[in-house]
This record gives structure tokens, C-alpha cells and sequence, in this order.
């Protein structure tokens, strides 16, 4: 067979793979998540569109667009991201909008998926079985007295750094507006109103259900497009109207070593031996999730220097008042900058541990367990 027909034969089984999986997701999951691929990005751009226009009352600007600059970063490699442009975040109030608690998707009953609603957009929304079974879920009448938002939670990274500082700003403007909370959230979501109620001084008006919703009213707060950044007016928002009333609890100048226990969901030995490596350098090893979260928020806060292995508990940088310094050791198998970029918008020094190959599957070498011990060592 010659290259050229070849080449046509692999690009042709390629459209027909292609088309395949096209018609049996729409046959599997409906017309709902075919739409997503044509979903509507922004409500204020397409607010033209009847479906919308007769839906949208009001969109109000929470945060201004800019370029934050990552650039102190490539010191450490070219795959360390160098800027990023942020697009303003929005509030909006619309009517007669499906949504679902746990992820915070909304959607236009029987049409478009709402990108602005998840962080990460559509790229998020696509990821198979992530979210998309959602739409076709039963929805349930919502509750009718006045606006509410959703309080999303997709994980604790993503709750704290994405989810958490669109809530305390709405709250902080709008501080009677009603929350729509999932019936299997986190501990540490709960945690956070309890923080929020005490600081209000009210109580916070919370609908709970476990079925997605048809509401009458909906707040809808814009993510940010790209999961996995978090600018530095949210890190603000967080250190000085969350944790900035609590008192800490924890020694001055303290370097914290963000632990992960081994279970069943993380068995990787390299973690526990990192953890292990931090102990014998003088570290303080803490397992946050033996604390509620107001306390985790409080130990933290006195802490000069946070590590860890890369993780969702590196997140809790943002707690840190004085924060200085910021390890981080990257396992083989998997690369993402995220906390470093956080920890430039905490404005902490960087330093991470990278093996040989990054992103590529593999356990740490004794070489590298070496390099680490090395690293770690407190002055």
C-alpha cells in the first residue's frame, strides 16, 4: 500500500471512530450534551438570543479583566506557564434556569449548557463522565423566595480557589441572598458558612437537595475559563474576609509540611516516603484532614514556609499571612504548575522538586529521594 493511500485509510477509520462516538453519546446521555459542544460561553454576549433575553435581568462586574505575570517562573523550565490573561468575572441574575448543585452547571431548560457556570468552561464540561450525566438528571422545582446561588464543589482545590472567592463577594454585596448547596458537599463546605455566619453575623439562607434544579431566579457567578488559576484578587478575598477575622493557633515561623495519608483512593509509596523525609528535616507534618476546617485555616496561618507533595492541600497556602517560601515536590507520572502560580499570587518564593522526566510515569530513585532529603533540609 503506498504512503498516500495510507495516509487516507488512517485519516478515514479516524472521522469514523469520530462519528461513532458522536452518535453513541448522543444515543447514551441525549441531546443535552451534544449540545455542550455549541454551548453558550458568555450570557452577556448572547443575550440576543430569545432564549436568553426573555431569561437575563441584570449582569454586574465582580472583578475587572488583567494579565498577571508568571515569568520568575521559567527558571524552572519552559513548561512552567509564563502569563495569563483573565477575562472580568461577572454576576448575573436570570429566571427560569435549570442547575445542578454539585458542579454548579447551569443550563437553559431543554437547550444550551452555561460555560461561565464551571469553572473551566467547556474544556471541563467535556471530560467523559464528568459532569454532562447531570442534564438528565430529573430536575425538581427550586425554591421561589428570591435569588439564590449555587456553591459548587468539584473538590477542595477547586472549591477553595475557584468556587469560595465568587461566594464571599457576592455575600459580601449581596449578604441575604439564598445558597444552593449539593446534600453530599464536603465537610469543608459546611466549614466555610459556618465562617461566613459568624462574620455576618446572620444566618445564612441554605437550600439543600440532591437533584439538580429548575429555579425561578439564579444567581449565575462567572468562573474562570481555564481550572487551575486562581488570580490574585480572589487569593486576596480569601486571606482578608476569611481568614483574616480568625485567630491563629499556630507557632510564628513555622514550616508546615502538608501530609497525605496512603489509603485507598492514594496509594502511592512515594507520597508516604516524601512525608516521611520532611519529618527527619525538621519539618511539622500535618494531615489537615484530621481538622475541621476553621482549624486547618487557623494552624496555617502563622506558617513561613508550606510544602508538600503537588496535591489538593497545597491550596491552603492561601491561609498563610507571612508566607515566605513554598516547596513542592512533583511525582513522576503527572505535571501541573498550578500551585505555582498561587504561590507567586501569594508572594512566597517558589521551589520545587522536578524528576528527570516530568509528566512521565515512574517511581521516585533513591537519587531522587536524595535530592529531596537535600532540598528540604531547614537552615
Amino acid at each position: 500500500m503506498s504512503p498516500l493511500i495510507s495516509n487516507l485509510s488512517r485519516n478515514s477509520w479516524a472521522i469514523r471512530a469520530r462519528k461513532t462516538w458522536k452518535s453513541w453519546e448522543r444515543f447514551v446521555f441525549g441531546g443535552t450534551v451534544s449540545q455542550m459542544y455549541g454551548s453558550i460561553n458568555r450570557i452577556e454576549t448572547r443575550c440576543y438570543r430569545p432564549e436568553l433575553a426573555t431569561r437575563l435581568d441584570w449582569v454586574k462586574e465582580l472583578y475587572p479583566p488583567v494579565v498577571e505575570d508568571y515569568r520568575c517562573l521559567s527558571q524552572f523550565g519552559p513548561f512552567f506557564t509564563p502569563s495569563k490573561a483573565f477575562d472580568r468575572l461577572t454576576l448575573c441574575q436570570v429566571r427560569d434556569m435549570c442547575v445542578d448543585l454539585r458542579s454548579g452547571l447551569s443550563w437553559v431548560p431543554g437547550g444550551d449548557a452555561i460555560q461561565e457556570s464551571v469553572a473551566g468552561g467547556l474544556v471541563r464540561m467535556q471530560i467523559p463522565g464528568f459532569m454532562e450525566h447531570r442534564t438528565l438528571v430529573k430536575t425538581v422545582p427550586g425554591p421561589a423566595d428570591g435569588p439564590y446561588l449555587a456553591v459548587d464543589d468539584l473538590g477542595y482545590f477547586h472549591f477553595v480557589a475557584e468556587s469560595l472567592p465568587l461566594l464571599i463577594t457576592v455575600l459580601n454585596q449581596m449578604p441575604d441572598v439564598g445558597l444552593l448547596i449539593s446534600s453530599r458537599v464536603g465537610p469543608y463546605v459546611m466549614g466555610a458558612l459556618e465562617i461566613l455566619e459568624a462574620r455576618l453575623g446572620q444566618t445564612l439562607k441554605v437550600y439543600k437537595h440532591e437533584n439538580p434544579l429548575r429555579m425561578p431566579t439564579l444567581l449565575i457567578a462567572r468562573k474562570v475559563d481555564q481550572s487551575g488559576f486562581c488570580r490574585k484578587e480572589l487569593v486576596c478575598t480569601l486571606r482578608n474576609d476569611l481568614a483574616g477575622p480568625l485567630t491563629p493557633n499556630g507557632p510564628a515561623g513555622e514550616s508546615i509540611w502538608v501530609g497525605r495519608r496512603v489509603n485507598e483512593k492514594r496509594s502511592c509509596d512515594d507520597t508516604a516516603r516524601v512525608d516521611r523525609l520532611a519529618s527527619e528535616c525538621g519539618w511539622t507534618v500535618l494531615y489537615l484532614q484530621d481538622l475541621a476546617f476553621q482549624q486547618q485555616i487557623q494552624r496555617l496561618m502563622n506558617a513561613k514556609r508550606l510544602g508538600g507533595t503537588h496535591g489538593a492541600g497545597l491550596v491552603n497556602m492561601v491561609w498563610c499571612q507571612n508566607l515566605q517560601q513554598v516547596t513542592e515536590v512533583h511525582l513522576h507520572g503527572y505535571f501541573n504548575d498550578c500551585y505555582a502560580r498561587l504561590a507567586v499570587n501569594c508572594g512566597a518564593a517558589y521551589q520545587p522538586f522536578l524528576p528527570e522526566r516530568v509528566g512521565f510515569p515512574g517511581r521516585l530513585s533513591q537519587e531522587n529521594l536524595d535530592a529531596i532529603k537535600a532540598m528540604l533540609k531547614l537552615s
